[in-house]
């Protein structure tokens, strides 16, 4: 957590809130659910004979975990335009989708996902696979240039709901 810290105040990360695309969730599963989605979704597997063979995969390491009734896979879910897009998170960014997805600030999400989630690897991807649209950020927030280093574009809203600039460049 530190680590993000050092580039944006504390203070700041109490201000800040992620707005995610829509219809985003995460969908805890005993079952390695976002390979068989893959396996029935993605253009570049359909039609090849391996096509379920990370669904194969899936089952036997879900089958040989200590307490079967854990959840095996945390899929992530949103909505790109109007295409469905789905991938596997790891157990510490699956905590911190879920404070986010409750509406914590960025802050709380980040404490609740521990020193083992990279926030920097998470929104360069989240930024480029459009599951991140933007940041709320309340009155006296100064964001950091390390967020507009990675951003293609990332609306900026403030606590009145208006935007503060329409898109901000790389």
């Amino acid at each position: 957590i530190a680590r993000h810290r050092r580039v944006l105040r504390p203070a700041d990360l109490v201000r800040l809130h992620l707005r995610l695309a829509p219809g985003a969730a995460l969908v805890d599963s005993r079952h390695p659910i976002a390979a068989i989605w893959r396996a029935h979704h993605d253009a570049d597997l359909i039609g090849r004979d391996d096509r379920f063979a990370a669904v194969q995969q899936g089952f036997t390491a879900a089958a040989a975990r200590p307490d079967p009734a854990a959840p095996f896979d945390n899929a992530w879910v949103w909505r790109d335009g109007w295409q469905v897009a789905v991938r596997s998170v790891d157990p510490a960014a699956a905590m911190f989708l879920r404070r986010v997805l409750a509406g914590n600030n960025l802050a709380a999400a980040l404490d609740a996902a521990g020193q083992a989630f990279d926030f920097e690897r998470w929104l360069v991807q989240a930024l480029q696979e459009r599951s991140l649209l933007g940041v709320s950020v309340e009155p006296g927030a100064v964001m950091a240039d390390v967020l507009l280093a990675h951003s293609a574009q990332l609306a900026w809203v403030g606590a009145s709901g208006q935007p503060v600039t329409s898109a901000i460049a790389a």
